[in-house]
């Protein structure tokens, strides 16, 4: 087990030491600071043997009735933001910072201002009165916690809040005298915590991880179906200009795939009159840096990382075994072997068609889900759109135009269900019929928008604005008809769509929020 999990694992199991426990900066936050008296009360049956700095959470309505009535007595602290403090009465706009702290109390914590106390200090060899900050120290074993004596002495800012203090100088207080205070035999209340159900919230981070999980995940799969049908499709070619129109339109698909841009018309006035070259585009298409499956599978691999909390362990041994067919891929396209090539990309469809499949039955649908299916319900619908649009609108030889539709139709899993549909050779049509309007194909660009707007609609925030909008503009492009020009405007409405889901939740926020809070679309 690796990251922050896994070191858990290992302290808890003594395997380890930390000089700072699991949670110390969580229990130096200042808005727990508020709490340190009741809580000592209540786990201890006593009161703090030294009080603590006097300390209101604004979320509470009294605390924030009481500090908003004399801000300058306090200095404010924001969730997230530097533990230096604000202090109101130094700002060129005081009412500002106060409206925003009515608006959003739960954020900011307030401590009032205390006067600390001189102590004799040494300044260029004379002694003067100087502001410190004594720090103490504690351990805990399985007997109790003992607090040590002494501490390090801090020359302070007295303009600077004791959480901020770190000083210009320090030096060990000893004690000369007196016993060790000690806390053992102490023992904490059994406090029985209740339950809390994180099933609903998400952070902004994770959201958008699982989202490109989707995205890659989905983006690799098709790609490496697409190249593998690919080199198969190859080997029954014949050398005939029609079928090498066919090869150069294929081939545009997959660079489509594979986010390559589009050629220019010289370029593809050019590649008439030039024998494709295969190898060369399923090396870029495969291997080399930017949006290659091997990129993409490094991606997925980091991203099942960062999201492993939501993944099953069998789920994880799927996407682990991509990271090895990725080292085979590299190989298979260096040395030009269609065999080996075939069967790592067979092997790298079956595993992400088991990736799929564990998804969809082994994570609890809740906002995690349904980021994980926009991805990919997203990156197919835009896959399947600009594939239509490369590939099926030049016209070509009856023999070569049927093989190019067959591909396509095999590229997205609908060659079966085509020809148990119709039962004749592809025609434009009805290839467009099954792949782009067919709300009962779940490989139609139609199923893809439906299932986004489901999905959409049961995310937080679900206003009848904004993103519904978008969606609608993607439909509206989409039964303009049937020509490339109408899936241009979808493959544009479709990016618009990401791009409003990625400022809707993804851009980071001046602190960490919950995917799970309401926020208007």
């Amino acid at each position: 087990m690796a990251g922050v999990a896994g070191l858990t694992e290992v302290v808890r199991g003594g395997g380890v030491g930390l000089a700072n426990a699991l949670g110390a900066g969580l229990a130096n936050e200042p808005a727990l600071a508020a709490y340190l008296p009741a809580a000592c009360e209540h786990l201890l049956g006593a009161p703090l043997l030294l009080p603590s700095v006097p300390t209101l959470w604004c979320g509470e309505p009294d605390h924030l009735a009481e500090v908003l009535a004399t801000p300058e007595s306090f200095v404010f602290f924001e969730a997230g933001a530097s533990l230096a403090g604000v202090f109101p009465e130094r700002l060129d706009r005081p009412e500002r910072y106060l409206a925003r702290v009515a608006a959003e109390p739960r954020r900011f914590t307030a401590q009032r201002k205390i006067v600390v106390a001189t102590t004799p200090v040494v300044d260029d060899g004379i002694v003067r009165p100087g502001r410190t900050v004594l720090r103490l120290h504690a351990t805990r074993s399985t007997s109790g916690g003992s607090v040590l004596l002494g501490g390090q002495a801090h020359r302070v800012d007295p303009g600077t809040p004791i959480f901020a203090q770190r000083g210009d100088a320090a030096k060990d207080v000893w004690v000369r005298t007196g016993a060790d205070v000690s806390l053992t035999g102490t023992q904490l209340r059994q406090v029985q915590l209740p339950q809390v159900d994180f099933q609903a919230t998400l952070t902004g981070r994770t959201a958008e991880t699982l989202f490109w999980m989707g995205r890659n995940a989905e983006n690799i799969e098709a790609a490496s179906r697409y190249a593998r049908l690919l080199v198969q499709w190859f080997d029954t070619l014949e050398e005939a200009d029609s079928r090498g129109r066919a090869l150069q339109l294929a081939l545009a698909g997959l660079r489509v795939l594979t986010g390559r841009p589009s050629e220019s018309a010289k370029t593809a006035e050019d590649r008439r009159t030039q024998a494709p070259d295969l190898w060369q585009e399923l090396r870029d298409a495969l291997v080399e840096p930017g949006n290659s499956v091997a990129d993409r599978i490094g991606y997925l691999v980091a991203g099942a990382s960062a999201g492993r909390e939501f993944l099953s362990q069998t789920t994880w041994r799927v996407v682990s075994t991509l990271q090895e067919e990725r080292s085979k891929i590299v190989s298979a396209v260096a040395a030009e072997d269609p065999l080996e090539l075939v069967e790592s990309l067979d092997r790298v469809v079956v595993s992400l068609a088991a990736f799929s499949g564990l998804a969809h039955e082994s994570i609890v649908r809740g906002p995690g889900w349904r980021f994980l299916g926009l991805g990919r319900r997203l990156e197919r619908a835009v896959q399947v759109a600009g594939v239509l649009r490369a590939t099926l609108f030049e016209p070509l030889p009856a023999g070569a135009t049927r093989e190019l539709r067959e591909l396509v139709l095999a590229a997205e899993e609908s060659l079966v269900a085509y020809r148990r549909r119709y039962r004749t050779e592809p025609a434009l049509d009805t290839v467009l019929r099954l792949l782009a309007d067919d709300a009962d194909n779940p490989r139609s660009i139609r199923y893809q928008i439906d299932e986004l707007g489901t999905l959409l609609f049961h995310l937080p925030g679900r206003e009848r604005t904004g993103l519904q909008e978008r969606l609608s503009t993607v439909k509206r492009a989409m039964w303009n008809g049937h020509e490339a020009a109408d899936l241009e405007r979808v493959v544009d409405a479709l990016a618009q769509l990401a791009e409003a889901i990625h400022h809707q939740w993804f851009v980071a926020p001046e602190a960490p929020r919950l995917a799970g809070t309401r926020r208007e679309w």
